[in-house]
């Protein structure tokens, strides 16, 4: 963790949001349990959206302020099959809300299936030194 304060483009880790897709990602293999309210794991995702930017979701993708965040486009189905559930919205981040997502892993799960997070969950902000991409079980 760098001790940075977390800006847009930031790679962070935080608590994902309790609601329920969180929930039902937990209960898929998702998200692991861990400390978070809910019992949900960390998240390492990057901060897209800060307090004020103009979210758009589509089925076409996510884009923030009309930039298009690549590898967004939300998926219908998991890789075994499972509904996603995403809503086509648009919205204003609020002044304390950040979105948080994967701009290169179209399979993420993050703020296109669950939203907004309050920046008080973000924990730290990290300085990848060596990086490798792997999942157990992931939603794509």
């Amino acid at each position: 963790m760098t001790g940075e304060a977390p800006h847009k483009g930031a790679l962070v880790i935080a608590c994902p949001p309790d609601v329920a897709a969180v929930a039902e990602g937990f209960r898929r293999g998702y998200i692991g349990a861990g400390f978070c309210p809910g019992g949900y794991g960390y998240v390492i995702k990057k901060v897209v959206g800060l307090p004020g930017d103009q979210v758009t979701i589509t089925r076409q993708g996510v884009s923030v302020n009309g930039e298009a965040i690549p590898n967004s486009t939300p998926r219908t189905t998991d890789t075994e099959g499972k509904s996603l559930h995403f809503r086509e919205t648009a919205y204003t981040l609020g002044t304390a809300q950040v979105l948080l997502m994967s701009d290169y892993s179209p399979r993420s799960f993050d703020g296109r299936y669950f939203g907004p997070v309050n920046q008080i969950a973000i924990k730290g902000v990290l300085r990848p030194v060596f990086t490798m991409v792997f999942s157990a079980k992931s939603p794509g």
